[in-house]
């Protein structure tokens, strides 16, 4: 004849079917309190304080001041037609609209890469990596100047004119400005893709050499190909490294705060 069980028994098995009822229960307790912070963190996240808005506005007053200032010394001036200055390049020479398209996609290769280098340089300073700060920032500002003086022909046309020496001389000063800010960052460089970068350094360089030495004495068309072409590959590694170093860095930073 089987045995009934004992009432401590009894006790014992109803606590161990109701054990993970409770477990269940404070593991939903848990969910819904780590969501709740959750959303916290993404209504503070999407909500802009009185002061950030003073703060946007602010920057947005400085910005037109100055665009209204710069504005109001081009129609001032009599040197220049306003035409020439105000209007698309194209417009001003009768030229068509894909001249200078290779150039032109140059100019927004240097853009992409200055603007990605301080972008990433700010994303160091937030995380306080000094060093990432100062090599990504210096490099935006060189590729900036670098951006400005193919935009305008700086080394060729405005500085030998306005302040003596040769077209040698400052493509050797800028040179000198980039090795400089290698050396220096050499550390940092190096935890980035660098083959990248050197890459662009190769396009860059190698089209340099031929557009003032012109060591091969070509004729003006394949040199043109060859000078212009190793610029624009050049460009597009350069565009690669600073926006895959961006993302880099402010992957880094995500992985660090989650």
């Amino acid at each position: 004849m089987s045995r009934l069980p004992t009432s401590e028994e009894i006790a014992a098995s109803e606590s161990l079917l109701d054990a993970p009822e409770a477990l269940d229960t404070t593991n939903r307790g848990l969910n819904t309190d780590a969501l709740e912070t959750e959303r916290r963190r993404a209504e503070r996240r999407a909500q802009r304080t009185s002061s950030d808005r003073r703060s946007s506005l602010t920057r947005l007053a400085i910005g037109w001041i100055a665009g209204i200032a710069f504005l109001s010394v081009l129609v001032a001036q009599q040197s220049v037609p306003i035409d020439d200055l105000l209007l698309d390049q194209t417009d001003v020479n009768g030229g068509r609209w894909f001249d200078g398209m290779v150039t032109s996609l140059g100019i927004l290769a240097w853009t992409a890469a200055g603007c990605a280098c301080v972008a990433a340089g700010y994303a160091s300073r937030v995380a306080g990596r000094t060093a990432a700060r100062r090599t990504l920032l210096s490099g935006g500002v060189i590729i900036g100047f670098l951006m400005l003086d193919d935009l305008f022909q700086l080394h060729s046309n405005v500085l030998p004119r306005y302040i003596g020496g040769s077209k040698l001389t400052f493509v050797a000063l800028e040179a000198l400005a980039i090795l400089l800010w290698a050396g220096a960052s050499l550390t940092e460089l190096r935890r980035t893709r660098y083959e990248l970068l050197l890459a662009a350094a190769a396009g860059l360089g190698g089209s340099v050499v031929i557009d003032v030495v012109n060591v091969f004495s070509l004729e003006r068309l394949p040199r043109l190909v060859l000078e212009d072409g190793a610029k624009f590959l050049g460009l597009l590694a350069l565009a690669l490294w600073a926006t895959s170093t961006a993302a880099d860095v402010i992957r880094s930073i995500a992985r660090r705060s989650a």
